[in-house]
C-alpha cells in the first residue's frame, strides 16, 4: 500500500478505519479526557480578572493547551501518524505536569508568567514531573516519578527522531523488498509498530490529564459543588487507563 498507488486522502480514510478499530479503547478514553477538561473549565466561577488568582489563570490556560494537545494526539493516532502522536505527547506532559507543579502556588505562577528565556523551559523536566507528583502526594519512593520520566524520554525520542525509535518506522516489506513510504503506517511491519506507539501516546496523554485535573480540582475547585463529580470521573479515567495499559502489555508481550 503506497502513497503513489492511492491518493493520500484515501489512505488516511483507510487508516481511520483500521486504527479506529484497533485503538478503540484508548481513543474513547482520550475523548473522555478532553470532555472532562472542558467541563472542569466551565465550572470555574466567573470573576473579574483582577480577582482571579494568578495560579488559577495560568493553570486554566495550560489546561486549554493540554486539552488541545490530547485532541491532536487522538487525531494523529487515528490517522495512522503514530510517531507524530508520540512527539506531541511530550508537549502534553509538559503542560499537564506544569499545572500540577504550580497548583495554587502564586510564586510559581508568577515565575511562569515572567519567564522570558526562549531557549529554556521554566523548570527542568525532572523537577516538573517529580515536583508535580509530590504536590499530589502520589510520589511513592520515587517509583512513579521514575516511570513518568521514562515515558517522557520515549516521547522525546519520537520528537527528536532518535534512531532507536525512528528506524522502526517509515518502511514496509513487500515480496521480499523494502519500501520507504510517507503517509499513514498501513503496511507491515510499520503498522504493528505504529499501533503500539499510538496506544502508548494516547494512554499517557490521558494520564497527563489525570495529573493536571487532580491538582486543579484540589487547588481551585475544592469548594465547588461539582468537585465530587470530577473526583469520581478522574478515578474512573485512571481505572480505565490502568486496564488498557494491562491490555497493551498483554497484546505486545511487554
Amino acid at each position: 500500500m503506497h502513497t503513489e498507488d492511492k491518493c493520500l486522502e484515501e489512505l488516511e480514510l483507510q487508516a481511520i478505519d483500521v486504527f479506529g478499530r484497533e485503538l478503540q479503547g484508548p481513543i474513547r478514553l482520550a475523548d473522555r479526557a478532553f470532555g472532562i477538561i472542558s467541563l472542569c473549565s466551565a465550572n470555574v466561577p466567573v470573576a473579574p480578572i483582577d480577582q482571579v488568582p494568578e495560579s488559577r489563570r495560568v493553570c486554566l490556560g495550560l489546561l486549554v493547551r493540554l486539552a488541545n494537545d490530547v485532541r491532536a494526539v487522538r487525531l494523529l493516532a487515528n490517522y495512522g501518524y503514530a510517531v507524530q502522536a508520540m512527539s506531541l505527547l511530550a508537549s502534553a506532559m509538559e503542560a499537564g505536569y506544569t499545572v500540577a507543579f504550580i497548583g495554587r502556588d502564586e510564586e510559581r505562577a508568577k515565575k511562569w508568567v515572567q519567564h522570558a528565556d526562549t531557549a529554556r523551559a521554566c523548570w527542568p523536566r525532572k523537577q516538573l514531573i517529580e515536583g508535580g507528583l509530590q504536590q499530589l502526594k502520589w510520589l511513592q519512593e520515587g517509583e512513579i516519578g521514575e516511570i513518568q520520566n521514562c515515558v517522557y524520554m520515549h516521547a522525546c525520542m519520537a520528537k527528536h527522531a532518535n534512531p532507536v525509535l525512528q528506524r522502526l518506522h517509515g518502511y514496509e516489506c513487500e515480496s521480499g523488498a523494502v519500501r520507504f513510504t510517507s503517509g499513514p503506517a498501513l503496511g507491515e511491519p510499520s503498522k504493528g509498530v505504529a499501533l503500539q506507539a499510538a496506544w502508548f501516546a494516547l494512554l499517557n496523554a490521558v494520564n497527563s490529564v489525570i495529573v493536571a485535573l487532580a491538582s486543579f480540582v484540589e487547588c481551585h475547585l475544592s469548594h465547588n459543588q461539582q468537585s465530587p463529580f470530577f473526583v469520581e470521573e478522574l478515578a474512573s479515567l485512571m481505572a480505565e487507563s490502568l486496564r488498557l495499559a494491562g491490555e497493551g502489555r498483554s497484546r505486545w508481550h511487554e
